[in-house]
């Protein structure tokens, strides 16, 4: 027998209707509301899936097809693709599996953060998240931690419920979570789309446990509620360096696919947490029955919110039935009757920011500042949204005071993110005058972020319009180039130095 299989039958097992109970019987007599959440509840990958977001699973295969069709699209013989994916990618450097694939299909930081963008855009969260939602307003549910860089979460709760959770993203805004308030928090463990700091490959990943913001308000998290997990496998280290911390009095609830389990080292730690393993069809099934035990009603969720309650009537018509039909059956053919309202603008400052990002994407760049100004309005305090702000007047040759203004401040607001201070480096290497405040940028960021390989690149190119810093210029390519080898701008970069260097040394010798 596996050994998987095998310490699995060591595993206690249960329903989903079991934590559907324990979740109901901290709610109030009326059972409207939870006075207190008991339960924090974990979400990966397989939460998303019947919201039509590939799975960790999915995303590898393509890696795997598509590093195989640009590399070697000689080799069509299939034992022969995986021993050159072993040799080539897989053998190579830390990681797990997914890091590694990921690295190799996308070298670049950038390169991953815009297939996730376009992985995740414009998808609709599905019937389970809609049923979260429901929970979250109610407060049986108040914190979600999750590796998922999707908004579904939050769209869900703002869409159906009107609730608005705070955000806590890896990297950009991990330093005033509070636990005393009843306010719904989202702890994206892994970072948000809409920001640059992504952590996809081992080495990002790994400074997400040097990042201690996040690391101490997750542990702290996991102290505070008892956890139930929905679509993650327990594959990388990050995570679950944190999980086998653990408390050891307290339930831990490991939902996973009915036909798969989760990884070895997962089963391991619910074994010694003595924790339960619940199977399951999937994300959605699985929250309607929680709905069924918990036995809420939608329509009092919705009862103040009437454009809402339209919207999502509709949106659950669309369902599959068997959720749909037991759900509301009779008010969705009410909803069918109703004229159709107009697109809800942004109201909160989090749909705000996720407008300007993607009005910036699609270039209508007044719009996007625009509306980060107005980010900045309702949350003087978000630090993202000054330096998005300033990516956008560092463009315009006229406005480079005011940008420096609000690189400043992002930097003021968040000192420990090494994209600020690059970015700020960036503007400030466009002024001669100011080429020794630049370099300081460039060294802060590195600082505070050493696999930062862009921040090493840019102070390579303020170093190499030195002369006598040539040799220090020429490093700094290479350590660009160690990090990222398939970067041809770095390459290109250093080819460019050499070769003026080669031509003042000729011009030497024939003087």
């Amino acid at each position: 027998m596996p050994k998987k299989e095998s310490l699995a039958k060591k595993i206690r097992k249960a329903s989903i209707t079991e934590v559907a109970h324990k979740i109901r019987d901290c709610r109030t007599e009326k059972g409207k509301r939870c006075d207190e959440a008991r339960f924090a509840m974990f979400l990966g990958a397989g939460a998303s899936f019947q919201s039509k977001i590939k799975t960790a699973g999915q995303m590898m295969s393509e890696f795997r097809e598509r590093i195989l069709s640009r590399e070697c699209p000689d080799i069509t013989d299939k034992k022969k693709q995986e021993a050159w994916l072993e040799k080539n990618v897989l053998s190579k450097g830390n990681g797990n599996e997914y890091s590694k694939l990921f690295e190799a299909f996308e070298r670049t930081p950038r390169g991953r953060q815009n297939y996730i963008s376009k992985l995740i855009k414009d998808k609709d969260p599905s019937f389970g998240y809609a049923m979260l939602a429901s929970l979250i307003a109610r407060n049986f549910i108040n914190t979600i931690l999750t590796t998922n860089f999707d908004d579904l979460v939050f769209v869900a709760c703002s869409k159906f419920t009107g609730v608005r959770p705070v955000i806590y993203a890896y990297g950009i805004m991990a330093t005033e979570m509070k636990f005393n308030t009843p306010h719904p928090k989202i702890l994206k463990m892994h970072g948000d789309y809409l920001y640059s700091a992504l952590a996809n490959t081992e080495r990002e990943m790994s400074l997400f446990n040097q990042e201690p913001n996040m690391k101490s308000q997750v542990s702290q998290t996991l102290n505070e509620y008892e956890l139930i997990l929905f679509g993650y496998s327990g594959s990388d280290n990050s995570v679950m360096e944190i999980l086998e911390n653990y408390p050891n009095n307290k339930e831990l609830y490991w939902c996973h696919w009915e036909k798969e389990l989760p990884s070895l080292r997962a089963l391991e730690l619910l074994k010694e947490k003595d924790g339960t393993l619940i199977p399951i069809q999937g994300f959605d099934e699985a929250m309607y029955e929680i709905y069924k035990v918990v036995d809420f009603e939608l329509d009092d969720v919705l009862a103040s919110y009437e454009e809402r309650r339209k919207e999502v009537l509709r949106f659950i018509d669309n369902f599959d039935k068997k959720y749909s039909n037991p759900v509301i059956k009779e008010t969705i053919e009410e909803s069918k009757q109703t004229k159709s309202q107009t697109e809800a603008q942004p109201e909160t400052w989090y749909e705000y920011f996720t407008a300007g990002y993607n009005a910036n994407e699609n270039k209508n760049f007044a719009i996007a500042e625009k509306y980060y100004r107005k980010v900045i309005e309702l949350n003087p305090y978000y630090s993202a949204a000054y330096n998005n702000l300033g990516n956008l007047l560092e463009k315009d040759e006229s406005r480079q005071d005011e940008a420096e203004q609000i690189y400043r401040k992002a930097i003021e607001l968040n000192p420990d993110f090494a994209e600020f201070y690059n970015n700020l480096g960036v503007l400030l290497a466009k002024d001669k005058s100011r080429w020794e405040e630049a370099e300081q940028m460039y060294h802060k960021a590195i600082e505070l972020s050493p696999s930062y390989v862009e921040a090493k690149s840019n102070l390579g190119v303020l170093l190499a319009k030195d002369e006598s810093r040539w040799e220090e210029a020429e490093q700094m390519y290479h350590k660009a180039i160690e990090l990222d080898p398939y970067n041809y701008n770095y390459y290109f970069n250093l080819a460019c130095l050499r070769s003026v260097s080669m031509k003042k040394e000729n011009k030497e010798r024939n003087v």
